[in-house]
């Protein structure tokens, strides 16, 4: 695959990050209210996003790579992997779930993907993970971005564990980012005052046995996010400001026991080669 986002932008190396973003935004905000931009527009997030994808990069070369951005919604990380160099398949389910608000119109986002397409070298299709349309043994990574704690319709994670581990090479990554932890202090004050929260969250033991059963090793495992990311909409813009501020103040307090009550997980797991298989057996 080319990269006409690099193109675009009249960049010889792959795309910098808020380049690329800035490009998804103008698409996306065209289509979508403005409840459902929240993730973007808070600069502490995005940093975030940005943080991630550069722990993809550093791992995961681009020549050749074929990544899954797995429960893509808007489509706008599949696009900036894309702007990066990586060969990516941007998947979602019909009718998606999460976004802030919940989506219950059926394929809400395959405009946003028309679009991006146009931009960015995306393979974007419907699914779930079931049964994903990939060959096994096919893909150098798997992104899951504050997806696996929606998955619900009848697919188990065990499932969609199996199923990553199927599509990935031996030696594949399989990347969760922004997964809700259950000792989150954000997560249960909002359940306190009634606000917006998620209602699925895990613990570090949870995700260990969920891959206790699979042919996925844990190889990286961090504690992310104690600094709120999503204020009251009037604080939102003040907080863009002080974000360099609030990023010293995430660095220092992770260091501390209070990473314990932190916001998400963030780890990596790799497909098991065939002589680690053969060695456990």
């Amino acid at each position: 695959m080319g990269n006409p986002a690099g193109k675009i932008l009249g960049l010889n190396q792959p795309c910098r990050f808020y380049e690329a973003l800035e490009i998804c935004v103008r698409i996306i905000n065209k289509k979508v209210p403005s409840d459902l931009r929240r993730d973007y527009e808070s600069r502490i997030y995005a940093e975030g996003i940005r943080q991630d994808l550069d722990l993809v990069r550093k791992v995961v070369p681009t020549r050749d790579a074929l990544v899954l951005d797995l429960g893509c919604g808007k489509g706008h990380l599949s696009a900036i992997l894309s702007g990066y160099g990586y060969s990516v398949i941007g998947l979602d389910i019909p009718t998606t779930i999460g976004e802030q608000l919940e989506i219950v119109a059926p394929e809400w986002h395959v405009n946003i993907w028309k679009e991006l397409k146009r931009k960015f070298d995306v393979s974007y299709c419907l699914g779930d993970g079931r049964s994903l349309p990939i060959r096994s043994n096919h893909l150098e990574a798997v992104l899951a971005y504050g997806v696996i704690e929606h998955i619900s319709n009848g697919v188990s994670l065990t499932n969609l564990l199996n199923n990553v581990e199927r599509v990935l090479k031996p030696g594949g990554l399989f990347f969760v980012f922004r997964c809700p932890r259950d000792e989150s202090y954000a997560e249960k004050l909002c359940s306190i005052l009634k606000l917006p929260h998620h209602q699925r969250r895990f613990s570090e033991t949870d995700i260990i046995r969920l891959l206790m059963n699979t042919g996925l090793r844990l190889i990286k495992f961090e504690r992310m996010d104690i600094v709120p990311m999503f204020p009251p909409k009037f604080l939102q813009q003040i907080w863009n400001l002080l974000w360099p501020f609030f990023r010293f103040v995430e660095f220092a307090l992770l260091k501390t026991p209070l990473a314990r009550f932190s916001h998400n997980l963030r780890l990596v797991a790799m497909k098991k080669r065939f002589e680690e298989t053969t060695n456990n057996n």
